[in-house]
C-alpha cells in the first residue's frame, strides 16, 4: 500500500509542471518586429492626392524663327521677349514610393499630375515690316499638361523632383506695328491651338503635416503655331516654327 501511494504522488509531481507549461503567457514580440510593423504602417501613408496652386514669371520667350505676312508685307524680324506674369493650380496623386538607397534613407516616388496655367508676355521686335519702325509684341497663353513627376524622398525636409508633361496651348497674340512716316498695321491679333511639351524641375519644403511650399523651373515649347487675323492691310499672317517659354515658380501645397 505505501509503495502505491508513493508511486502515485511521484508521478503526480512529475505531470503538473507539464500541465503548468501549457498554461503560460506566449513571449512577448520581439521589439524588431514592432518596429517593421510600424516601417510597414508608414511606407503605405507615403501614397496620396495633393493640390496646389503657384504663381511666378516668364523671364524669356523665343517665338523662333517667326514669320509675319500683313497683306503685300512680309517679315522674319526676331522677337525679343520681355517678363511676364504667371499663374497656375494644379492636381496629382503621389504613388507609394520604393528604397533606391540606404544614403539618407532615399526612395523614389512616382507621380502623376493635372496642371492648368496662364502666362503672359510683353515683347518687342526690331524693326518689322520697315525700317525703322516703332513695333510692340504681346501674348497670352493659357497651357493645359498631364505630368509624370518623379521625387527623391529622403530624411530631410526637401524633397527633390523632376516631371515631364504633354499637353496644348491656347495662345493669343497682339502686335501694334507703326513705320517712321506714322503709317500702321492694326487688327493683328491672332489666336491659335497647339500641342505643347514641358520639362520642370523643383523641390518641395515641408513647413507642418499636410502642407508645404515648393517651386519650380519650367521650360514648355508650343509646336505649331498657325494665327490669322484681318487687319487694314489685309489677312495678317503669324507662324513662329515653335515658341518656346521659361518659366520660374513658387507656390503652396496641400497633401491629403
Amino acid at each position: 500500500m505505501k509503495r502505491t501511494l508513493l508511486s502515485t504522488a511521484i508521478l503526480a509531481a512529475l505531470t503538473i509542471p507539464s500541465f503548468a507549461g501549457t498554461d503560460s503567457a506566449p513571449a512577448p514580440r520581439d521589439s524588431k518586429d514592432m518596429k517593421d510593423v510600424k516601417q510597414v504602417a508608414t511606407e503605405q501613408s507615403d501614397a496620396g492626392f495633393y493640390v496646389a496652386a503657384y504663381g511666378g514669371a516668364q523671364f524669356d520667350t523665343d517665338y523662333g524663327n517667326n514669320h509675319q505676312t500683313a497683306g503685300p508685307l512680309s517679315t522674319h524680324s526676331e522677337i525679343h521677349s520681355g517678363w511676364g506674369g504667371v499663374g497656375g493650380i494644379k492636381g496629382g496623386y503621389n504613388f507609394e514610393s520604393h528604397p533606391l538607397a540606404n544614403f539618407m534613407g532615399l526612395r523614389l516616388q512616382p507621380a502623376i499630375e493635372a496642371e492648368a496655367l496662364y502666362i503672359g508676355d510683353n515683347s518687342h521686335t526690331d524693326g518689322a515690316f520697315t525700317p525703322g519702325g516703332n513695333t510692340r509684341f504681346s501674348s497670352n497663353s493659357a497651357d493645359f499638361f498631364v505630368n509624370g513627376i518623379l521625387r527623391f524622398k529622403n530624411t530631410s525636409i526637401v524633397t527633390p523632383y523632376i516631371g515631364i508633361g504633354v499637353g496644348v496651348q491656347y495662345i493669343s497674340t497682339h502686335g501694334d506695328f507703326s513705320d517712321a512716316a506714322g503709317d500702321r498695321i492694326t487688327g493683328a491679333n491672332t489666336d491659335d491651338f497647339d500641342f505643347a511639351v514641358q520639362g520642370l524641375a523643383g523641390f518641395d519644403i515641408a513647413i507642418c503635416n499636410h502642407i508645404s511650399l515648393f517651386t519650380e523651373y519650367k521650360f514648355i515649347d508650343a509646336l505649331g503655331t498657325d494665327g490669322d487675323a484681318s487687319s487694314n492691310l489685309g489677312t495678317y499672317h503669324f507662324k513662329p516654327d515653335q515658341i518656346q517659354q521659361h518659366l520660374i515658380t513658387a507656390g503652396v501645397k496641400y497633401s491629403f
